[in-house]
């Protein structure tokens, strides 16, 4: 399998246990064949600003540390793909189904635009299947993307990003479409609650 955008380049896969008994895995979505994206679906609408984040319980499974950027993923998920600027891991959610995660950089000498950012992370194939472009979220003090979309038949993914410390940073989780929208909000909120970078930033 194939990650979307500049991630696709370094062969990195986000590979998890079948969701939902259909045996599919996370990112399994991104390998249908995909064209260019035109100028007017290349360019992400002027999203509303960062939403007060609200007070959630932490995610409290292991950690991905990447150049200083760190992550925890929930409760009994295992880190299954490790590389100098990506990781995954996946592991067990409600009713026996299984979701994933990955964190990836892209090294970024220049400061990236949010929708630059949100572009980067589907080229240079075509603006994911079922894209619904979300508030702007927070990752380490900074405004970030927040879009989500249909990595397969099973599976939704929360997509995540902002530029930072020289880096564009993607936080990509992929749940069962089987929780409800509510679960999977408080699933994603727990992970990013946990998200820290090598530049903390007051306030």
């Amino acid at each position: 399998m194939r990650r979307r955008g500049a991630l696709a380049a370094a062969g990195l896969a986000l590979v998890a246990a079948g969701c939902g008994g259909g045996g599919e895995s996370p990112g399994a979505g991104s390998d249908s064949p995909s064209s260019s994206p035109s100028s007017s679906d290349s360019t992400p609408s002027d999203a509303p600003e960062p939403e007060p984040t609200p007070t959630v319980e932490p995610a409290t499974g292991v950690e991905i540390e990447l150049k200083g950027f760190r992550v925890n993923a929930p409760k009994k998920w295992r880190i299954n793909n490790e590389f100098l600027i990506a990781a995954t891991a996946i592991g067990p959610v409600d009713d026996g189904r299984s979701g994933g995660m990955l964190l990836g950089l892209v090294p970024s000498s220049e400061q990236v635009s949010i929708a630059a950012s949100t572009r980067k992370s589907w080229q240079p194939g075509a603006k994911p299947r079922g894209f619904e472009e979300q508030p702007r979220t927070v990752l380490g003090g900074l405004s970030a993307f927040y879009y989500t979309a249909e990595a397969n038949k099973f599976l939704t993914e929360h997509v995540m990003g902002t530029w930072d410390s020289g880096w564009i940073v993607e936080l990509n989780i992929q749940l069962p479409n089987a929780l409800s929208a509510e679960r999977q909000t408080e699933i994603v909120d727990s992970i990013v609650a946990t998200y820290q970078s090598p530049s903390p930033r007051d306030g």
